[in-house]
């Protein structure tokens, strides 16, 4: 990828790839915005243009259960919120 630190973008949900038509950075400005992005000595990406085609990409495996997916659930379910146990009291 090619960065241009001077480039400016003003954040706006017209201009985003989401079903939503909403962004909650709607009009915050960024400095800095890649220029060209590269594959496989290859421009997929330049001038706001997109310029990969199909089958360009290519696959890669990853296991189902990765290290770092089973790390990110269990810390999930460790900081998830229960319920308090009470004991039952009958008048």
């Amino acid at each position: 990828m090619v960065w241009d630190p001077a480039a400016s973008n003003a954040i706006t949900a017209k201009r985003q790839l989401s079903r939503i038509d909403y962004n909650v950075l709607e009009g915050f400005v960024c400095l800095g915005a890649p220029v060209v992005t590269v594959s496989r000595d290859r421009i997929a990406w330049a001038n706001g243009e997109l310029r990969a085609e199909k089958g360009d990409g290519q696959y890669i495996e990853r296991p189902a259960f990765s290290p770092v997916h089973v790390a990110n659930s269990t810390w999930k379910q460790a900081i998830a919120s229960q319920g308090v146990r009470r004991a039952d009291a009958t008048p």
